[in-house]
């Protein structure tokens, strides 16, 4: 991305969130507040010093700063995450076809794009694992499990108003995934001026029950990345 094209990314990001997405509240912050606070160069939110202490397993992250790091993502010039899906597919049919060699080197070329892929990290820790490098899948895994606790504290997905709110799809599916729940149906719904995924799951007891996900975020600033290409 060059300057000028940066430049009119960022302008456009300050007139969605200040907008658009204001009203919007996740574990009681604002959209317009997490995109100051991570774009504040010398603030403690900032995105790139949260990305580098993430990836260096900083334990000293608290579950303000994950908040910062996984919805922040959206404001940042590398958010392109329908690119990233097709990464993402790619990465499980390599894991799947135990080709851990070629998996971990996708896994990190989409961590380098998207730092925080669900997919990835649990992708990169099964790899690991069928490579006998427990240790290391636990460190992924362990990225995995404190992103994935993030989405499920934006909403407990029982309604439009009380939805999961997730910044690209693939993250709606790593939940329905996580709670080894059986998809009956997905559509994609309008409502109030948001967007979202409608999952009609079955868990292993045998109910039945939707769930609903935000995909306003990638459905919109995700969107036009794709088209601005």
């Amino acid at each position: 991305m060059n300057f000028a094209s940066k430049i009119y990314f960022f302008a456009f990001l300050l007139i969605f969130f200040t907008a658009a997405l204001k009203a919007q509240q996740i574990q009681g912050l604002s959209l317009e507040t997490i995109y100051e606070q991570v774009n504040d160069a010398e603030g403690v939110y900032y995105y790139p010093l949260l990305a580098k202490r993430f990836q260096q397993n900083d334990i000293g992250l608290k579950n303000i700063d994950y908040l910062m790091l996984y919805y922040g993502f959206v404001t940042q010039p590398k958010y392109n995450p329908y690119k990233v899906m097709l990464l993402e597919d790619s990465l499980s049919k390599l894991t799947l076809a135990k080709k851990g060699t070629e998996a971990l080197a996708l896994a990190d070329n989409i961590q380098t794009m998207h730092p925080v892929s669900l997919a990835s990290y649990v992708e990169k820790g099964y790899a690991l694992h069928s490579m006998n490098q427990e240790s290391l899948a636990m460190v992924e895994l362990n990225k995995y499990r404190v992103l994935l606790q993030m989405v499920l504290a934006s909403g407990d997905g029982s309604s439009y108003e009380k939805p999961i709110i997730v910044i690209t799809p693939k993250d709606a599916e790593m939940v329905v995934l996580a709670y080894k729940l059986t998809v009956l149906s997905k559509s994609m719904n309008g409502n109030a001026g948001r967007y979202y995924d409608v999952y009609l799951v079955r868990n292993e007891k045998g109910k039945q029950y939707p769930i609903y996900f935000d995909i306003t975020l990638p459905y919109t600033i995700g969107m036009r990345k794709l088209t601005d290409k």
